[in-house]
């Protein structure tokens, strides 16, 4: 039989008497089961906006400089990292992390742009010329 380590909750073990341990391995037997549990993605938080030209796309990364960080675009790949230095003792500073994200079809560097303020990293992509929503109207003869 598999044993799984579980963690003690009086209330629902005292409420069930502890039957409900014995009824799921009698129901699932030597699987071991557990209660999935949400973990943070390791790095900094991010977050990604559509505009009518482009994305933004926000690194919450405080404690760090300008020229820490490296964005580079690889195709249709856009990457956005930071690699921890041994003399970087900062507190806030974060690990090392690495975010890629698709870049729109047809994206070159220029359409690239990035700005570092109060601790978050702004990415502006802006979308190529046949992205973006154009709106025309048509005549009714």
């Amino acid at each position: 039989m598999a044993i799984a380590l579980t963690s003690f909750d009086p209330i629902f073990r005292n409420h069930f008497g502890g039957g409900i341990d014995k009824l799921l391995d009698d129901i699932l037997g030597d699987i071991s089961y557990s209660v999935p549990t949400r973990t943070r993605p390791k790095g900094p938080a991010t977050n990604v906006e559509e505009t009518e030209t482009g994305y933004e796309i926000s690194v919450a990364a405080p404690g760090l400089k300008k020229a820490d960080f490296k964005i580079t675009l690889e195709k249709e790949t856009l990457s956005v990292s930071y690699e921890k230095k041994a003399e970087n003792t900062n507190i806030l500073s974060q690990d090392s992390f690495n975010y890629s994200w698709k870049a729109p079809k047809g994206t070159i560097g220029s359409d690239i742009s990035a700005k570092y303020v109060a601790g978050i990293l702004t990415v502006s992509v802006g979308k190529p010329a046949e992205e973006q929503a154009t709106v025309e109207t048509i005549q009714v003869k």
